[in-house]
């Protein structure tokens, strides 16, 4: 992530350098700063050129994480200790044991609140406002692996 940001803010200055003199960054430009940034940070994996671009393009050069901040984000860390605890004692949480931790950790909190306004905003119709589900501990866990 650090690496693409960097990439995305050196390919936006130069860009916008080249728009305000009007003229063309060299043939290679971007592929040529991918190459270079992927060595300088250690990434093997791919970059896509589309990618930068369109940061660039929408103006959101450094992002943060995928997707909309959750609004349990700050009780997030608080279950990754947790499990962590209890993987420790060897009884590691399942799905359904972590997410029944976590919604009992956030009850009757400005979390819960928040939550419950952010479901209302995109599943108006759902039966279980306020509190989280086996999909969300699904996302939880992706998100977390790739913030550590």
């Amino acid at each position: 992530l650090e690496c693409i940001n960097a990439i995305s803010k050196i390919y936006s200055t130069e860009t916008t350098k080249r728009l305000a003199g009007k003229s063309k960054a060299s043939t290679g430009f971007l592929e040529n700063l991918i190459k270079l940034k992927s060595e300088e940070y250690g990434i093997s994996e791919f970059i896509s050129k589309s990618t930068i671009r369109s940061r660039h393009r929408r103006g959101v050069l450094c992002a943060s994480h995928r997707g909309t901040p959750s609004p349990v984000a700050s009780a997030e860390m608080a279950l990754v200790k947790i499990c962590v605890q209890m993987g420790k004692i060897r009884m590691p949480l399942t799905g359904p044991q972590a997410v029944n931790v976590f919604n009992d950790l956030i009850r009757g909190t400005r979390l819960q609140e928040s939550l419950f306004e952010f479901q209302c905003a995109r599943h108006p119709k759902s039966m279980s406002l306020g509190s989280c589900r086996l999909t969300w501990w699904k996302g939880f866990k992706k998100d977390t692996l790739i913030r550590s």
